[in-house]
């Protein structure tokens, strides 16, 4: 019974699982949960920290929780913020006392210790500045300006050893150059410290390794030795001289060359090949032992380099003035670990708790351990999952949570270990798709299968879709234009035939309830890299389906950008291979990959390339010409490389390649132009400061890998009516009804190696010379291999992280060197390898293993559904495309228009299940009927990417900052969901809030017609929430009114747009929002309605309209833009009322309304807690936050942040006396 009580508050403890009941309200025992995609952790998390507070465990300041980025740690905010409020309303309807959840709710923002790890190092050494050995008044620095620090630090570094006399430092830089080493250096040490060991301890690792390589390479040399002098003896050589070498000299190698070099090919006994294959292996493996001394000893300086370059950069940050991130790690630990104020800290904190561990590395970890104590008893709860583990670029090292879940199921171990196993987001076809695909290709970290929440009856339609086009030799781009052409094609397919996608499931039970039409902004496309994606974006534009990419690449990815420090590159190093081939595919020379494979083998693209004695002669005409440019301009510009600062190679560049023209004549020129500009600007910056070119690079290459740090998305609050394209990194925590994710053939490696490799379990790799890299080596390679195979692993996680972002529906594409038949699946590699294994083993399975049943006509589709496994419901409608199957249109291409229009008509996909008797199936518009001003953002050449803002947001931030900052800054969220609302006695009853109303009635009004359909669709709404009973008849009769008066209205049986999603763009903003009923006549007089369900009397209603005079600029201004609209009226229909309020807009208030728009999105850049007070107004007594700006008025504590609220009517004549219920709270 105890239990039950306190559990009010997070939820009925019928609502959890038994595995979340287990992790929510067992407090005896530290706890490691597993929560697979789905699972619903956020709702654990957040439901064991309600309660400890509810449980009188713990004080808000007395509990830790630790989140991976800011998005998560204000959404946990919010979560619990509404969970508090909902409390503080049931103890007051029950006559409890709720002052203890009144103080909670007040002191949330100011104490909650809710927070990303590198927050909390920040509080806890700023807290701590003497014990933490830093300056109490520290900064924080920038992480660029950090690297460029380490940088400078690495410079003086290498400059302090060569003043030394290290001989190794000095082999260094004459071998690879000062920048090459200087970077090396730098990457190693961001490497070491990130673990938080000892430097020196990597000198002895990979010294021990090092030995034991070259040993081994000796004995097995050894146990070779005696075929290796019969060979060569047969060959000529002298046997005497061979057995006479010193193998511990390190002239070993140049002396046995010299012998093997008499030995010569004889008929029948020796081949060529045989003596070449002895020199190669004898090389390699004597390379080993012959230099295991100088690698140690090179090892040693680079270890010693790491130590001078920490000196130098604590010193370039003021011995502490200045911290990074990775120093305010080290310092809380050691803070945590060494001084006497640890002790203090575990002695406050009672609970720990840390969500998505699995993103964690060793010294996080090492905090996390040191705050909770050794052992940690029943203080630490994490939570995280290993199949999610996707951003080892950013030093995440999923073995740290692997190793506590170990330790969880270990006899004896610290923590007990639960398993989230239900998925809640996806349907039952998915879920079983994700564990037969996943579970081979994730075996070494799969720990149960999922099981799904919303359950879908049996059918033969099939909810995952494999598209791949397959293509010849030296056709991968032209493949690669086709499969983004295929993306486009197929979505705007699926939105105008209004296919039934998405479905609609009961809340409580997880039954089907209907399906709907799938509408642009139900979809999501995740890109694993955004290197091609104006493949995607040019077609998604030519079909006319409206888009918009979250983030982008950022300025340093733009190609224009990137193809100028392309040949930047080549001309500073005319052996860049990578560069070079970029800069020569570039249209801008256009050789074709077949010219540049014979340039490669011809003895190396750059060598080939500078080599005018390489032979042309059987090239084509054209490819010769192009060449001969390409040789011509290179030429000139590297004779100016020593002689031209930044700036003017730029500018040269420009000038030589006539970059600009070209640039102008590609459909986004004038934001290209504006980027080169830009680009030309920041090196003319660089140069006042005698930046040389390869600085200026290096700079650059520093900025793009910060610019392209992947984060999880903050997408707008009221989306647009757009399909979102992101990374698949950036979709992290989000959801989708259909997901499709391309270019699952597209690999991921990464063209910078580093002089020099790291990896915590093996060492330092170092090279020998130019000849022999770090991986000719045994070590070498060991080290090289342990990440390439960590690369591979993260990626199927990267892989699986984008299949569980769908709910309803997924569709893969890809394409595939090979013909058109399912037998050339079975080998794909990359992302196209567990799903065509998947496929290709159950397609033949069920054909009882008959190989030709799956082998079609390279040149004809070939089409199948394949259920993945015996009696699975995981069905997957395969295609294989040929490329011959699209047309060429090259007069389309150099306009710019793509280069492809789809020669292949997909068939539309069928209802995905049976819709059950008297369920509502709603209609879908087509794609003419779609706002203009849905499609892509342009961004004006000399601005950033604009800020993404709703009309709600703007709305908020109009009546009052500091709400606006409590909502959509610091994210302390309304009551969402269901929520229980007070009646009379201890009895509860489920009831929607205000919000939830208003989206009903919106929901029904958008779709109905009369009196028929509009009942049938409320009744069908009100269900989906699982109302019941009397619940459902209250709420029925609550809004019937409502939606009668808006059959009544005009715009009900017009013609017109309605629920239109519209993006706004205002240069350095982009406004959205959703317009109830947008409407253009013959005249271009535009009409824009939106539907109120405010309870207001007819005195109260100019107080409305003037507080939503933001939302009708809005809307009012992108029906002039979007439709072309001369005039616009701007109605307010109040249903409660039956009122309606117009605005009239024209040329002056179309202006008008835009500066306003303008000059409040720009303030929310400046929104902060700090920058922000509380001023009392008529807003604050309706207010969801108001205790906190106001804990000892009397005049707030009848707020209820529940339904009551829009029952209250203004004081007329009163300006403090309006009360609106919902501020936005409306599905706008």
């Amino acid at each position: 019974m105890l239990a039950m009580r306190l559990a009010k508050g997070v939820g009925k403890m019928s609502e959890w699982t038994p595995s979340q009941r287990r992790a929510v309200f067992d407090t005896d025992r530290s706890m490691v949960v597993a929560a697979g995609a789905g699972s619903g952790k956020t709702r654990v998390l957040v439901g064991r920290y309600l309660y400890l507070l509810e449980s009188g465990l713990a004080d808000l300041d007395e509990i830790v929780a630790i989140t991976f980025t800011e998005k998560a740690a204000t959404e946990m905010k919010g979560r619990v913020w509404s969970t508090i409020v909902q409390r503080q309303a049931e103890a007051e309807a029950c006559g409890e006392d709720a002052g203890r959840w009144r103080d909670l709710s007040r002191r949330l923002a100011s104490q909650a210790r809710i927070s990303t790890i590198d927050a909390f190092c920040s509080r806890l050494v700023r807290d701590y500045p003497l014990e933490a050995g830093v300056d109490p008044h520290f900064t924080v620095l920038d992480p660029l300006d950090a690297s460029r620090l380490i940088d400078q630090a690495a410079m003086e570094a290498i400059d302090a050893l060569i003043r030394e006399g290290d001989e190794n430092m000095a082999r260094l830089i004459a071998d690879f150059g000062v920048s090459r080493v200087a970077k090396g250096i730098a990457y190693v040490y961001g490497k070491m410290r990130t673990t938080g060991r000892p430097m020196q301890e990597f000198a002895r690792i990979s010294s021990e390794k090092i030995r034991r390589c070259a040993e081994e390479s000796k004995d097995g040399l050894a146990e070779e030795w005696d075929d290796i002098v019969d060979t060569l003896a047969a060959g000529g050589a002298d046997v005497g001289l061979l057995c006479a070498l010193d193998w511990d000299s390190p002239e070993f190698i140049e002396e046995f060359l010299k012998i093997h070099s008499t030995a010569q090919p004889v008929r029948s006994v020796v081949t060529a090949k045989e003596l070449d294959k002895i020199a190669k292996q004898v090389r390699e493996k004597a390379a080993n032992f012959v230099y295991a001394d100088m690698m140690v000893s090179t090892v040693e300086t680079v270890v010693r380099a790491c130590e001078v370059l920490d000196e130098t950069y604590l010193w370039l940050r003021g011995n502490g003035a200045s911290m990074d991130f990775a120093g305010l790690e080290l310092a809380a630990r050691d803070l945590l670990r060494d001084t006497d104020a640890g002790e203090r800290v575990r002695k406050q904190i009672k609970f720990v708790m840390v969500d998505e561990y699995q993103d964690t590395n060793s010294l996080q970890h090492e905090i996390v351990m040191e705050l909770a104590g050794d052992p940690p008893g029943n203080r630490l709860f994490i939570v995280g999952d290993v199949k999610q583990s996707i951003y080892g670029f950013r030093g995440a090292e999923v073995e740290v949570f692997k190793g506590a879940m170990d330790d969880a199921q270990m006899d004896g171990g610290y923590a007990g270990m639960e398993d989230l196993g239900q998925n809640f987001r996806s349907i039952d076809p998915l879920v079983q798709l994700t564990n037969y695909v996943f579970s081979p290709a994730l075996c070494d970290i799969w720990t149960s299968d999922a099981t799904a929440f919303r359950s879908m009856p049996a059918s033969a339609h099939p909810r995952t879709e494999l598209h791949v086009i397959t293509y010849g030799k030296s056709e991968l781009g032209r493949a690669s234009l086709a499969e983004a052409d295929l993306v486009a094609s197929r979505i705007a397919q699926m939105v105008a035939d209004g296919e039934q996608l998405v479905c609609e499931h009961d809340r409580e039970t997880g039954e089907l309830v209907g399906t709907r039409p799938v509408r642009y902004k139900d979809i999501a496309v995740l890109l694993k890299t955004t290197s091609r994606l104006e493949n995607f974006e040019a077609a998604l534009e030519r079909y006319e389906v409206p888009y918009y990419v979250v983030s982008g690449r950022g300025f340093y990815g733009r190609p224009e950008v990137v193809w100028v420090v392309n040949m930047l590159k080549a001309i500073d190093d005319p052996c860049d291979d990578l560069s070079l081939a970029a800069v020569l595919r570039h249209p801008v020379f256009g050789l074709s990959d077949e010219s540049l494979l014979r340039l490669a083998l011809a003895g190396g693209l750059a060598h080939a390339f500078c080599d005018m004695d390489v032979a042309v002669d059987g090239w084509e005409a054209n490819e010769r010409k192009k060449l001969g440019r390409a040789r011509e301009c290179m030429e000139s510009l590297r004779r100016l490389a020593g002689r031209l600062s930044p700036g003017g190679m730029i500018q040269a560049v420009l000038d030589a390649t006539q970059f600009e023209p070209y640039l102008a004549m590609t459909a986004d020129g004038l934001k290209a132009i504006g980027n080169v500009h830009k680009l030309a600007e920041m090196a003319r910056e660089a140069s006042r400061s005698a930046t040389s070119i390869r600085d200026f690079i290096d700079m650059i290459e520093r900025a793009a890998i910060d610019d392209a740090k992947e984060a999880e998305a903050s997408l707008v609050e009221e989306e647009a009516d757009v399909v979102t394209v992101m990374t698949v990194h950036k979709s992290k925590g989000l959801e989708f009804p259909v997901v499709i994710v391309p270019e699952l053939n597209r690999g991921t490696g990464s063209w910078n190696t580093p002089i020099f490799e790291f990896a915590a379990d093996m060492g330092i790799a170092v090279p020998i010379s130019p000849e022999i890299r770090y991986r000719d080596t045994s070590f070498g390679s060991l080290v090289a291999d342990e990440l390439a195979c960590a690369e591979n692993e993260e990626s199927m996680r990267c892989l699986y992280v984008a299949s569980t972002r769908a709910s309803d529906y997924l569709v893969l594409t890809s394409t595939l060197e090979a013909s058109a038949n399912l037998m050339s699946l079975d080998g794909a590699p990359e992302w196209l390898m567990p799903y065509g294994q998947a496929v290709v083993g159950s397609f033949f399975a069920a054909a009882g293993g008959d190989v030709a049943s799956g082998c079609g006509d390279a040149e004809e589709v070939f089409e199948a559904v394949v259920a993945l496994g015996p009696g699975s419901e995981a069905l997957v409608h395969v295609r294989m495309l040929p490329l011959a199957g699209y047309m060429w249109d090259k007069g389309a291409e150099e306009a710019g228009k793509g280069p492809y229009v789809s020669g292949l008509a997909l068939e539309p996909a069928q209802e995905a299940a049976t819709v059950p008797t008297g369920s509502a199936v709603l209609r879908a518009e087509s794609v003419a009927d779609q706002f203009r001003l849905v499609g892509p953002v342009k961004v004006a050449p000399d601005q950033d990417d604009p800020v993404q803002v709703s009309v709600s947001a703007l709305m908020c931030l109009d009546r009052c900052p500091r709400w606006y900052v409590y909502e959509y800054v610091l994210g302390l969220s309304r009551v969402q969901g269901s929520l229980v609302a007070p009646s009379v006695g201890m009895e509860m009853e489920m009831r929607l809030n205000a919000a939830q109303r208003g989206s009903v009635v919106h929901s029904v009004c958008q779709w109905a017609r009369n009196e028929n359909e509009a009942m049938t669709l409320l009744k069908k709404q009100l269900g989906a929430y699982g109302l019941r009973g009397r619940a459902f008849v209250e709420s029925e009769e609550e809004l019937w009114p409502l939606i009668r008066n808006y059959l009544d209205s005009p715009e009900a049986s017009a013609e017109g747009r309605r629920e239109q999603a519209f993006l706004l763009d205002l240069g350095a903003a982009v406004v959205s929002g959703i317009a109830d009923y947008i409407a253009v006549d013959e005249f271009m007089v535009g009409t824009v309605v939106d539907l109120k369900t405010n309870r207001l009397d007819d005195e109260g209603i100019d107080l409305a309209a003037r507080d939503y005079r933001t939302q009708m600029d809005a809307y009012a201004l992108a029906v002039h833009r979007g439709l072309g609209a001369k005039r616009v009226t701007a109605v307010l229909n109040f249903l409660h009322p039956n009122v309606r309020v117009a605005l009239e807009y024209g040329q002056e208030e179309f202006a008008e309304a835009e500066e306003r728009l303008i000059r409040l999105a720009a303030r929310t850049a400046d929104c902060r807690l700090e920058s922000t007070k509380p001023e009392w107004s008529r807003h604050c007594r309706v207010c969801y936050y108001s205790r906190m700006c106001w804990p000892e008025r009397d005049d707030v504590d009848a707020v209820q942040p529940l339904d009551a609220w829009h029952e209250v009517e203004p004081e007329v004549g009163d300006d403090d006396g309006f009360l609106e219920a919902e501020l936005g709270g409306e599905a706008e």
